[in-house]
């Protein structure tokens, strides 16, 4: 049975706990699959049954019906749906609603992304500056511009604004795994060594790309094709936008510099809760810095006494134990002078074959 769109979008609301099923088993599964966001037709209908199985025979069957494959496709709520690799994916707006029901499953964005954004704004830039515009208000042409500069404004604005909703959920979240510290648990410790490492990566590939994305001062230089050509980008984004701006308020449109304003505004108020999140990543990135140093301590402590040892394996009976005064136990020197309880008699490592810790 069909069922339309609007319908179909009620349903799909109702009954996301299905999607947010797979969403959750992509985000956490290979990188690959979660760039494409490919969902699988048998995986999809198994949660769609265990989510629906509650349901009375009669309401059960129309959200079956306008859930399925089928529907959705007829509904245009597919990008593909491709029948010999079952597998098929949701269109742009339906995966981003999915999401933002839930900041913990939206998706922060990496500087790849934010090029992307700069490089929309530049040709934007290009488009107003361009001699072909005539700033006339009737005029065809120039509509088509202003709803261009409006579309990109807005969708530059809802990107950056559900980025930093992303960034916010998924930093609370790890932040409470390790503020929750147990590490008494190996497991508990693995969680928290694993979180710290998250929002580590987070801070380096999506909170400090955003800050820089938001400073209208930061000299930025990118080459870009724009219009079919390679051109220079010597302006940071948000200078960008302000000369989008401005050059309509040289032509007189106010109307649409008031406009234009309250999108800029919005956007620049974002870069105060980042750096705010940034505040608040402070301690944890400390945390994951003074690990890494530790390991990296250690690690070369290491090696120097394998190496050490391993020098001493020449097949001799003698000297091949490292002494008590060697310069490779300077770090540990208060310990000398305890007793000596090594064995009288000591025969040489069978160090296995390669090289290397093995």
């Amino acid at each position: 049975m069909a069922v339309n769109r609007a319908e179909t979008t009620k349903i799909i609301i109702d009954h996301r706990e299905a999607f947010f099923r797979i969403i959750d088993e992509i985000d956490s599964s290979g990188q690959g699959r979660r760039a494409s966001e490919e969902f699988t037709v048998a995986r999809y209908e198994r949660y769609l049954s265990i989510s629906t199985e509650n349901l009375a025979d009669k309401e059960r069957w129309v959200v079956l019906d306008a859930l399925s494959v089928t529907n959705l496709k007829r509904n245009k709520m597919l990008v593909f749906s491709h029948d010999q690799t079952g597998r098929f994916l949701l269109v742009g707006w339906l995966r981003e609603m999915l999401r933002s029901f839930d900041d913990m499953r939206l998706r922060g964005l990496t500087q790849p992304d934010l090029n992307h954004l700069h490089e929309r704004l530049a040709v934007l830039l290009e488009q107003v500056k361009g001699p072909q515009v005539l700033w006339i208000d009737n005029d065809q042409g120039f509509n088509e511009l202003v709803r261009t500069v409006h579309d990109v404004f807005n969708d530059v604005a809802y990107r950056l604004t559900q980025n930093v909703a992303a960034l916010k959920g998924r930093c609370d979240a790890l932040a409470k795994i390790v503020d929750g510290a147990d590490y008494s648990s190996m497991d508990r410790a693995g969680q928290i060594a694993k979180a710290l490492e998250e929002i580590y990566s987070i801070h380096e590939r999506n909170v400090i790309p955003t800050l820089r994305f938001l400073d209208p001062k930061l000299a930025i230089k990118r080459t870009v094709n724009t219009g079919g050509a390679s051109n220079v980008i010597n302006d940071p984004p948000m200078r960008i936008v302000e000369q989008v701006i401005e050059r309509f308020g040289e032509s007189k449109k106010l109307e649409c510099v008031e406009q234009l304003k309250r999108v800029e505004f919005q956007i620049l108020s974002l870069s105060d809760e980042v750096t705010i999140l940034r505040q608040g990543l402070e301690q944890y990135i400390q945390l994951v810095e003074a690990q890494r140093r530790r390991y990296e301590v250690i690690e070369r402590r290491y090696n120097r006494l394998h190496d050490e040892v391993r020098d001493r394996q020449d097949g001799r009976r003698r000297g091949f134990r490292i002494p008590m005064d060697s310069h490779i136990f300077d770090k540990a020197a208060r310990f000398r002078g305890l007793k000596d309880h090594r064995a009288r008699k000591g025969g040489l490592l069978d160090w296995p074959k390669g090289a290397g810790r093995e």
